[in-house]
């Protein structure tokens, strides 16, 4: 109860906050912090809608959009989001993306407010339009992959919700890190169109590496989320 006042209690200036990057260098943070209020502040963006892809209780990932009424409701145990876009939605349709490769959801209730804190093992990256930073390029490159993936199902498309609702977060990120990397090594000029997107991805490799968190064989995102992965 103590962690919920706190978070309340932190978000009373903000609209959104993103907190707890994994190391320095990192494109994203492990938290994001939303705040829902039923008057406006009008001293910032304040968000009254979450659109994001959610588990649903057939195991299948959703598109919902998650509002004050009549959608949110308390809840013992988290959510579990799936990857793909955040996009925060004001009352005017001002909206401010980012992108998960999954994790949870909790929801607090305060008085007047409800906090939905979003946690995951990967960097969530904050998303401009158009992208203008190695962060935005990563999920732009991503969401492309997992289009490709998601192509190969054809018209099995449950297949491909099944596998997004349940592939790990942290060996998603891994995944699209080595299967970027591997394209600008097979392709040197890429290297050389955004030169930004390749210095970052090399240096996610080191570090998962350094810490311990790189596979021996490190998958593809195709073998997660394509339908011939296992």
């Amino acid at each position: 109860m103590g962690e919920e006042q706190d978070i309340l209690q932190r978000m009373e200036d903000w609209g959104y906050l993103a907190l707890h990057k994994p190391h320095p260098g990192s494109p994203g943070y492990r938290q994001l912090l939303v705040a829902l209020r039923k008057k406006p502040t009008g001293m910032h963006f304040d968000p009254e809608e979450i659109r994001l892809w959610l588990r649903d209780e057939f195991g299948l990932a959703e598109w919902t959009a998650l509002a004050l009424k009549p959608l949110l409701v308390p809840s013992s145990e988290p959510k579990r989001v799936c990857p793909g876009p955040v996009v925060l939605v004001d009352r005017k349709d001002k909206r401010v993306p980012f992108f998960t490769f999954g994790g949870s959801l909790d929801v607090i209730f305060g008085s007047g407010e409800v906090v939905c804190s979003f946690q995951s093992p990967a960097p969530i990256l904050r998303v401009t339009e158009p992208p203008q930073d190695a962060a935005g390029h990563l999920a732009v490159e991503v969401e492309a992959l997992m289009g490709e993936a998601h192509a190969q199902w054809g018209t099995e498309d449950e297949g491909y919700l099944e596998r997004l609702a349940g592939v790990d977060p942290s060996l998603l990120y891994i995944a699209s890190i080595n299967t970027i990397l591997s394209r600008f090594e097979a392709h040197p000029m890429l290297q050389e169109e955004d030169p930004e997107l390749y210095k970052l991805v090399r240096s996610e490799e080191r570090w998962l590496r350094e810490t311990g968190q790189w596979p021996a064989e490190p998958p593809t995102l195709e073998a997660l989320l394509g339908p011939s992965g296992t």
